[in-house]
């Protein structure tokens, strides 16, 4: 049953533990800002999302670094190689001591696992690079939204929507009520979705195509348009250039762009993170806003905005349906 719990709660992000009555309403909140469009009724919707939550202090990290991470997976592994033990020993019962060095194998690995006995102990942390600095961008870009509009740069046809969302570091339950409870007009007109999330080293600046735990594969067409955007801004050098916008699929983890994507709402996310090792103070104490680079700030700003005014006007928009189940499928081949 503990295994069931926390593999369907910390990977698969389902959520089990809601009869428990341990997140409140604030867990599953979110907040948001529209600018509608200047014609009335809009024809089409643009969505840009960072999550305002930050973690409890990840003690592991804190006190292991990047080393954590296989203790991680041996911990969520654990409660599985347990019942494998138990099982050999009932069925090698009659060679004798199997089954007791097993059961002492076991113990002594456990003794690397139980740092995560403190796992949710620690208070909660800054989270200056996740996320309180994509939140940062958030907020400038309503006024950087403002002044597109004012300028003529966006569609008039199309609304814009700022969105803050509670509960992403417990299961993405901010996002996924607000999915649940807007997912009649997210769905009626052409809605696209940019998620930012952890934004702190600019030259790790990527597209994130898809999330393995959660099995989210993300919109390739909105995808390219934010390519494009971060190709337009190096190339007029209104933000560093490090070359052409990677992407990298997100091995562990999940970000609120996933309820969108499951939900059929073309999403995209937007990370100025790295995936191949630990970020600095990765989800301890000492996430504090020092660690951000200002280019980073600035590159995220810059390609988001580009990317939000090219699709008010229906930029990057497949023509028909069936061709973009097509390219998502090819998108995943490639993967």
């Amino acid at each position: 049953v503990s295994a069931t719990v926390v593999v369907g709660e910390t990977v698969t992000y389902h959520e089990l533990v809601e009869p428990l009555g341990v997140f409140d309403d604030a867990a599953c909140a979110s907040h948001s800002l529209t600018l509608p469009a200047a014609r009335g009724t809009a024809s089409r919707r643009v969505v840009v999302s960072a999550h305002l939550d930050s973690a409890h202090e990840f003690r592991p990290f804190a006190l292991l670094g990047t080393a954590s991470i296989p203790v991680l997976i041996y911990g969520a592994v654990e409660p599985l190689v347990a019942m494998v033990a138990l099982a050999l020993g009932a069925a090698f019962r009659g060679c004798k001591g199997l089954s007791g060095r097993i059961r002492w194998t076991m113990a002594a690995v456990t003794v690397f696992t139980l740092p995560f006995f403190l796992f949710f102990l620690g208070d909660y942390v800054v989270g200056a690079s996740d996320n309180l600095s994509s939140v940062a961008v958030l907020g400038q870009l309503a006024r950087t939204l403002s002044a597109e509009r004012a300028s003529g740069a966006l569609s008039a046809d199309a609304e814009m929507v700022l969105l803050a969302t509670s509960g992403e570091e417990a299961g993405l339950r901010g996002a996924k009520r607000y999915v649940e409870e807007h997912a009649a007009s997210l769905l009626a007109i052409d809605t696209s979705v940019i998620v930012l999330e952890q934004c702190y080293e600019a030259s790790t600046l990527k597209l994130t195509p898809g999330e393995v735990f959660t099995n989210a594969w993300h919109s390739p067409w909105l995808g390219a348009v934010l390519t494009e955007a971060a190709a337009e801004a190096a190339a007029e050098k209104t933000s560093p250039d490090y070359g052409p916008l990677p992407a990298a699929v997100l091995p562990f983890g999940a970000t609120d762009a996933t309820p969108f994507t499951h939900a059929g709402v073309a999403a995209a996310v937007l990370s100025c993170a790295p995936y191949d090792r630990m970020p600095p103070n990765y989800h301890t104490k000492l996430d504090t806003a020092d660690l951000v680079e200002e280019e980073a700030l600035l590159r995220m700003l810059d390609v988001t905005t580009r990317a939000v005014v090219k699709l008010s006007h229906g930029g990057g928009r497949r023509e028909s349906s069936e061709a973009s189940v097509d390219e998502t499928s090819e998108g995943r081949a490639e993967l």
